[in-house]
């Protein structure tokens, strides 16, 4: 989840210039975001405003972006998972998502979605994608389903399930998989944490055990970008954007 820095006390939004912040746990200052979501489902206005305007200023863990093709392994730059949320519910990958889901299975298709899709390390940012590379760990983890007969219904399950807590959930390019996004808010080590969330995964869905992917255990390992209109974010995400426009 975002960093969140909050200003001295006695700062008011309207005269903050000249104001030194101070960090505060972003986990401490969640936990007052979350219990008003959790009793409303939103900020007010005002608390949005409080917010963005000098009592907090928010840093979202960044995650390394590359360009296709899949065998680039340098990053082009580091973004958020709000612009990875935009650009996946936008109209930047819907023409190479449709192409590549009217193909016919075989060598062809397989070499389409590695020369045509972005990628990016959800795990954090890297000087080269590889495990040596690694610069800074975003807290974020990928968890693949593949192959799914009702994705539909495996989402909304991981977005009710209160132990995830989904940061966000897109619909793979081949339309019949799930990318989930959680956060480690405990801060354990990538592979514990990994390992820990496959085996709640198997044991709370055992119907969809077969199709959870092991590969992305891989702490550098790479996640294709596609369309989905219907990609779910956290509320949490968009209410802050919403707040930073107005």
């Amino acid at each position: 989840m975002p960093e969140i820095k909050k200003a001295n006390a006695g700062t008011s939004a309207g005269n903050n210039n000249n104001r030194k912040d101070r960090i505060i746990s972003a986990q401490t200052a969640l936990e007052i975001l979350n219990a008003k979501f959790d009793h409303s489902g939103l900020l007010s206005k005002s608390e949005l405003r409080q917010l963005l305007n000098g009592q907090f200023t928010v840093n979202y863990p960044k995650i390394s972006f590359y360009m296709a093709p899949v065998t680039n392994v340098n990053p082009s730059k580091e973004i958020d998972l709000f612009q990875i949320y935009q650009a996946i519910t936008g109209h930047y990958y819907k023409k190479a998502t449709e192409l590549f889901r009217a193909m016919e299975p075989g060598e062809a298709k397989a070499a389409f979605k590695k020369s045509r899709f972005d990628h990016v390390t959800f795990a954090g940012t890297f000087t080269a994608r590889k495990t040596e590379g690694l610069k800074n760990l975003s807290g974020y983890a990928v968890f693949d389903f593949d192959h799914l007969q009702e994705p539909g219904k495996l989402k909304g399950l991981l977005i009710a399930d209160p132990f995830l807590d989904v940061q966000m959930i897109f619909t793979s390019p081949s339309g019949d998989g799930l990318k989930m996004i959680l956060f480690n808010e405990d801060a354990a080590p990538y592979n514990i944490f990994y390992g820990v969330v496959v085996n709640y995964l198997k044991n709370k869905y055992p119907i969809f055990a077969a199709n959870l992917d092991g590969k992305t255990k891989d702490i550098a390992r790479t996640c294709f970008l596609c369309h989905d209109a219907n990609a779910f974010i956290k509320p949490q995400y968009l209410e802050l954007w919403q707040a930073s426009k107005n």
